[in-house]
């Protein structure tokens, strides 16, 4: 039967056009909820109860106080009689609560209560209860208020030159902690926000300013209605800003603007000039406009992300947007573009297209790491960022390739889940599954299905299974089918290649199995189809088949035997590769290979060595063969000195480590040489000053060399008296390398140089030099300089991870990690202790490794979003102990 409703009133009844138990026209009374509220649900969302279709937000804000206060309204509509709604609130304390059926002027309190969803670990669900049923829609009035927060998660307040600023970072779902809502990716709506503060502070957002009103001691600001965004994407900013106008982007038609602590907006000008032309890249490869009518770029002095996407008000960590336009490094200058370009990517990707729930995370930010490449390929091309994603591509290999890795799409049931969701397999594997696409589509193709894409979804949520039938569609290929395998399972494959040539036609003959490293254990077998490109001596062009089959048969052109091959053109598949005899056919012929494919090359065949194919000492040759000194390519000097480093991690013990030092000299000396320092270097590439780096660390670290470390020292005192002395990208890598073989001293040195920082670029400089100790007791008091306060929340990849993650200082790191593990909880509480987990992966014997495990996998429970963070350092931590107990290198091999 099917019955029409009219409301008569909220705590009334519902009038029937016709009732069972009554005659047609009387009342019926609305049934009462016999169980109560519905349970938690299991798969981390929220009951059906109701949806969202519009908030008002209005927030009084005094950052002197502990606390702010806020009223939201949220109009929904619910699909069924019931007394009991269920939001998320985190953390708020209610002091009123009511509701009114959409239209009636009476208003009914409710009574709340909060609870844990399922698998939480504090309360994040409210229980909203009326004393009648209610159906239709209606809209909800909180008035709360709540605690600044202490992770730098939802509205928190930091303190830059002893002024205050309140910021709000709501990503994945801490909109929670901020006001009651709906907070799920698939609800969108508009909102209109409101922020009161002390008069002489600015309050920003999502939308354009369009009301400033004073009332005693506080100043109103009122902005704009919002286009239909989710929760995790409002907004808000607060403090005494430095605004800055920036050329318009879109031919003068989208304001642009950034935002910094006070004093510090000249440092902003680089960060306005790429924001517009990244703008205008943007548009011409989508074929739409920005999608959003301002855009404010806010430079935030204390935060625990990169940046955040926020339409009209994206945030970043202040390192990253302001830069000294007459001193800047060349690693900060492309952190700056590439950040941007991934931010601005986000606003069709993400914003304006948004995916329903946090499985489908790879969607956004795997899009946006894509084309983060894609567009900076297209409007600066001498960054050569392509080839910075195929190296990217390879170095997420190694995580996949662990048990504890997960799917790119695998379930989300809790916060800490959606967390985890935030790690390089979304983002660098969901980038590399992408550029595989695009290959095998087509650059154009590709680019015709995304527009395609964005103009269907605008201002929608989606799932994955609609951008891959839009791909589908636009191409006739089998998207879908190809993506599953990479997205819907954890692992690699590994394609084995053997050339055959006895019957005439040259046949490539294949078999597809997982790819393991030994010292970690399959589990079940996999199958992947996999788009696979060719480029061999026989053809001028590549040529592409489909690996669908645990073996098959690839006929490739002509009819002589290829002297050489590649089954990885252009290294734009992601799959590892193993050639067995045929090796030294790609090996002798390394010359005819571009760069992406001599780093597959590289690459693959150290996992071949991994798990227990090619040998040490035959890698070792090809790696001196694709690196040596007359190669002068950045990016192959980059993955040789990474993979040296799990060398010398893993397989070098003290018996080998001399000659491997003179082994690392002989191969990096000559690249240095020709580099030099470049102190006072001007005009020269970016990409000459980051193969610098890469040498120079190598050097250092890996050849333990006297002479580059004397150099970091004759710099590093030149840069504590005057930074601007000698150029940022030679202090950036000088104070660091200084503090190798440093006195205690240079602690109390560095730390008057953090206090006397004149940019964020000379204090990231001096905080890696903090922690750049080798000598375990100075390195124990520079790391205890992180619990007080010279060492701000967001500042642990700057401080913690270059010694966590060094070879010589892990163990120290680790070993003080543990003894002083309470402190740093109390210092970086909830979800930024994280970090300190990671300890775990540098362990490579049983006993580091059972210490680790002993002490961290009690403590990882209590932290939301670590769990994955423990099980892949474990697996890391396992692999690397069993590596060394099978391949011990011998003096010999480094001859």
């Amino acid at each position: 039967m099917v019955a029409t409703f009219r409301i008569a009133s909220f705590a009334g009844v519902v009038l029937l056009a016709s009732c069972a138990s009554h005659p047609p026209g009387g009342s019926c009374p609305r049934p009462r909820d016999p169980d109560g509220p519905p349970a938690a649900r299991a798969d981390g969302r929220l009951p059906e109860t109701a949806r969202p279709l519009g908030y008002t937000l209005a927030f009084t804000i005094d950052p002197k106080k502990d606390r702010f206060t806020g009223t939201a309204t949220i109009e929904i509509t619910i699909p069924k009689p019931t007394q009991h709604l269920v939001l998320n609130a985190r953390a708020l304390h209610f002091t009123d609560i009511r509701g009114r059926m959409l239209g009636e002027k009476a208003w009914t309190h409710a009574t709340s209560s909060p609870r844990k969803s399922h698998a939480g670990l504090v309360d994040e669900e409210l229980v909203v209860s009326f004393p009648e049923p209610m159906v239709g829609n209606a809209e909800l009035t909180f008035v709360y208020d709540a605690p600044f927060d202490d992770e730098l998660l939802g509205i928190y307040k930091t303190n830059e030159g002893g002024r205050d600023y309140v910021l709000s970072e709501f990503e994945a779902v801490e909109a929670r902690r901020a006001f009651p809502c709906f907070d799920e990716p698939v609800f969108k709506t508009p909102f209109q926000i409101s922020v009161s503060v002390p008069n002489g502070l600015m309050a920003l957002s999502n939308t354009a300013e369009i009301e400033r009103r004073t009332d005693g001691a506080f100043t109103t600001f009122r902005f704009a209605k919002t286009l239909p965004l989710p929760t995790y994407l409002a907004a808000i900013a607060i403090g005494d800003f430095d605004i800055r106008e920036g050329t318009p982007a879109r031919g003068g038609k989208l304001p642009l603007r950034i935002a910094t602590a006070k004093g510090k907006s000249e440092l902003g000008t680089s960060a306005l000039e790429s924001a517009r032309v990244l703008v205008d890249g943007l548009e011409d490869y989508f074929g739409s406009p920005h999608p959003y009518p301002k855009l404010d770029l806010v430079a935030v002095p204390d935060f625990a992300a990169g940046a955040m996407e926020n339409p009209g008000l994206i945030t970043f960590r202040e390192q990253i947007l302001l830069l000294d336009p007459n001193n800047r490094s060349a690693e900060a200058e492309r952190g700056q573009w590439l950040t941007v370009a991934h931010e601005l990517a986000h606003q069709w990707f993400g914003n304006s297209v948004t995916t329903a729930w946090w499985d489908d995370l790879w969607l956004n930010e795997g899009f946006a790491t894509w084309m983060e490449h894609r567009v900076l390929d297209t409007v600066k091309p001498t960054m050569l960022a392509g080839k910075d994603a195929a190296a990217d591509a390879l170095g997420v290999m190694d995580a996949d390739s662990y048990p504890s890795a997960r799917a790119v799409r695998q379930p989300v049931r809790s916060s800490a889940e959606a967390g985890e969701a935030f790690d390089e397999i979304t983002y660098q594997k969901g980038a590399a599954v992408l550029r595989m696409l695009e290959q095998w589509i087509g650059p154009n193709e590709f680019r015709n299905a995304i527009r395609t894409y964005v103009s269907k979804y605008a201002n929608t949520s989606v799932r994955a299974a609609d951008f891959l039938n839009v791909l589908e569609a636009s191409t006739g290929k089998p998207v879908s089918r190809v993506a599953s395998g990479f997205i819907d399972q954890a692992g690699v494959p590994v394609l084995s290649f053997v050339l055959d040539c006895g019957a005439g036609s040259p046949i490539l003959n294949v078999a597809q199995s997982t790819y393991r490293p030994l010292g970690v254990s399959a589990e079940g077998a996999q199958e992947w189809t996999v788009p696979v490109c060719v480029r061999h001596s026989n053809s001028a062009t590549q040529e592409c088949f489909m690996v669908d089959k645990r073996t098959t048969s690839l006929r490739i052109s002509g009819d002589t035997c290829p002297t050489w091959f590649h089954p990885n053109a252009n290294g734009a598949g992601y799959y590892r590769f193993d050639l067995g005899l045929d090796w030294y056919r790609v090996v002798l012929h390394e010359s005819e290979l571009n760069i992406p494919e001599k780093m597959a090359l590289m690459s693959s065949m150290f996992a071949s060595v991994k798990r227990g194919g090619a040998n040490h000492r035959a890698f070792l040759g090809t790696l001196g063969a694709l690196a040596d000194e007359d190669e002068d390519d950045r990016h192959l000097t980059e993955l040789t000195a990474r993979i040296l480093r799990e060398i010398s991690h893993t397989y070098v013990t003290e018996e080998t480590r001399a000659p491997f030092r003179r082994w690392v000299g002989k191969l990096f000396a000559p690249k240095k040489k020709r580099l030099g320092w470049g102190e006072q270097a001007k005009g020269e590439s970016e990409d000459t000053v980051l193969h610098r780096r890469a040498v120079l660390y190598a050097l250092a670290d890996l050849g333990e060399d006297a002479n580059t470390l004397a150099e970091a020292e004759s710099l590093t005192k030149r840069w504590l008296l005057d930074p601007a002395s000698i150029s940022a990208d030679a202090a950036a890598i000088a104070v660091d390398l200084a503090s190798r073989n440093a006195p205690p001293t240079r602690i109390e040195e560095i730390r008057r140089a953090l206090k006397n920082a004149k940019t964020p670029k000379d204090r990231v400089t001096a905080m890696r030099g903090l922690t750049g100790f080798n000598d375990p007791k100075t390195l124990e008091q520079a790391l205890s300089v992180m619990l007080g306060d010279d060492v701000k929340r967001q500042d642990l990849r700057y401080t913690f991870d270059n010694a966590a993650h060094r070879e010589r200082s892990s163990a120290t790191t680790r070993a003080w990690t543990m003894a002083h593990w309470q402190e740093l909880r109390t210092k970086f509480p909830g979800s930024l202790g994280a970090r300190f987990v990671s300890i775990a992966s540098e362990a490579c014997t049983s006993e580091q490794l059972s210490e680790a495990k002993t002490f961290l996998e009690p403590r990882t429970k209590e932290i939301e979003g670590a769990q994955r963070l423990f099980l892949e350092g474990v697996d890391r931590a396992s692999a690397c102990t069993a590596q060394r107990a099978a391949h011990p290198l011998r003096a010999k091999d480094f001859l």
